[in-house]
């Protein structure tokens, strides 16, 4: 046996194991796309076969008879395998676009899922207004009707969309005002329904053009915020009533601190001025102005002075404690003297004078001074500033109190021949704390005060306050 004929044996063979094996392996149902690529593949390697076998039968010395349907075979074997790609191809394609319906109907149930599980309402609106899609969440709250056709829903007339409740807008016009805003996120709707029903609702939109126009119309997503708005108004209504009722207690509250701040304040007023007097006669009698003191009464004197200066800075710390309501103490005013007021504070303050060997003087105008102010703090800025005025006179030196007035005004100048105040200090004069004292209390009273000095040639403290004391 030639070669060429051992050849044709293994091919017959080979093809004939071939055939045997793609006959008998089974196509899954899920791919029964691959049933013409079996048909392809059995008719080719049939003619394979038979060209085989036709050969050895030739170079056995069988028969030759079917050497003239081999050519048959062989031209036939050609297209069948480009057949057999073309179909193998096709099969490839046909599984890749299945796996893309199967992987895209999943996607879309699970969107589905997810719009018709969510709890807002989710809706699609068209170019024209119309509602192509709506879960079951947004067809509740806009009264919407699915038609026969599911890609629309059928919009009632009867429901109003606007802005504020009460609104006459459709929901159409009112649908389409939204998407032309375009992208828009919580802008709130109403939408009342017959029978009263009214809801509040949040309303996100976005365009589904991909430049934002309405072309293509708009997703919305509702939710209903009807219950969250009543709770804050209710809220709102609650906060507004409670805050009513503390600004009465406030005022009750206000009422009796007044009364115990004007009863402390009386009080005060009542205490001090005999006080003051206890005070001042106590100094002349330790002085020795009333005849020779033995030093036990000197002593016991030494002790009243000493108990009535504790009481009257108690008396001074109860006032201060006394605040009005806008953050000051408190002013009571009465019709007061000027020029008998500073007579009162000279006379009393006349001991401390003589013993640095100080002059008292007074220029007063002829008759009283007339006007209303708080005696008690006036008399107060003034024992500080003639205390001041002693503490940085020369011995032998003088202080001078000046009343002036006018149709607006009283003024009350303390004036002295002592050391004076440098220039460039005299900005800053009422940093400490008796003078910053004086200045607030003048502030308080309505007025100012303000000094002029030379260094070397002593100072002028005045304080200038109206007529009337005019608190807002």
């Amino acid at each position: 046996m030639s070669a060429v004929s051992i050849a044709d044996v293994v091919c017959a063979i080979g093809f004939g194991a071939a055939l045997l094996f793609v006959i008998m392996v089974p196509i899954a149902p899920s791919r029964a796309y691959m049933r013409p690529v079996k048909v392809f593949m059995i008719v080719a390697m049939s003619c394979s076969l038979f060209v085989g076998v036709s050969n050895v039968l030739e170079w056995g010395g069988v028969t030759a008879a079917l050497d003239v349907y081999e050519d048959y075979a062989e031209v036939l074997f050609i297209p069948l395998m480009a057949y057999l790609v073309f179909a193998l191809s096709m099969s490839q394609q046909l599984e890749s676009t299945r796996r893309m319906e199967q992987l895209a109907r999943g996607e879309q149930q699970l969107l589905t899922s997810i719009v018709e599980t969510s709890p807002a309402g989710i809706m699609v609106v068209a170019a024209d207004g119309g509602v192509t899609f709506a879960n079951d969440r947004a067809r509740d709250m806009l009264g919407l009707r699915p038609e026969e056709a599911e890609s629309h829903c059928d919009v009632p007339d009867d429901v109003r969309l606007g802005m504020e409740p009460g609104g006459v807008t459709g929901v159409t016009e009112g649908l389409l005002s939204i998407a032309a805003l375009g992208r828009v996120d919580d802008i709130v709707r109403y939408v009342e329904h017959p029978g009263g029903r009214t809801l509040a609702l949040d309303v996100s939109a976005r365009p589904l053009a991909e430049d934002g126009s309405l072309g293509s119309g708009a997703v919305m997503a509702l939710l209903d915020v009807t219950d969250r708005l009543r709770y804050r108004q209710d809220l709102e209504r609650a906060v507004e009533l409670r805050t009513r009722e503390l600004l009465d207690a406030n005022g009750r509250l206000g009422a009796v601190d007044d009364a115990n701040r004007d009863s402390l304040v009386q009080l005060s007023h009542e205490l001090r001025t005999p006080l003051d007097s206890i005070i001042g006669l106590t100094d002349i009698l330790l002085q020795g102005d009333g005849g020779p003191l033995s030093e036990e009464q000197a002593h016991r004197l030494e002790m009243v002075r000493s108990c009535g200066n504790q009481l009257l800075a108690v008396i001074d710390a109860a006032q201060r404690i006394t605040p009005t309501d806008a953050g000051r103490e408190a002013v009571i005013t009465h019709a007061v003297d000027a020029c008998e007021l500073v007579s009162m504070v000279a006379e009393l303050i006349k001991p401390i004078a003589a013993d640095r060997s100080v002059d008292l003087e007074t220029e007063f105008p002829d008759g009283p001074l007339m006007f209303m102010t708080d005696a008690d703090k006036l008399a107060q800025i003034v024992r500080s500033l003639a205390g001041s005025a002693i503490k940085f006179s020369h011995d032998g030196g003088w202080v001078r109190f000046i009343a002036r007035g006018d149709a607006d005004s009283v003024s009350i100048s303390v004036a002295d021949s002592g050391v004076g105040i440098a220039k460039q200090d005299l900005a800053h004069v009422f940093d400490g704390n008796g003078l910053a004292v004086c200045r607030d209390l003048a502030i308080l009273l309505g007025g100012d005060i303000s000094v002029e000095s030379e260094e070397g040639t002593g100072s002028t403290f005045t304080v200038r306050l109206p007529r009337a004391i005019r608190h807002s």
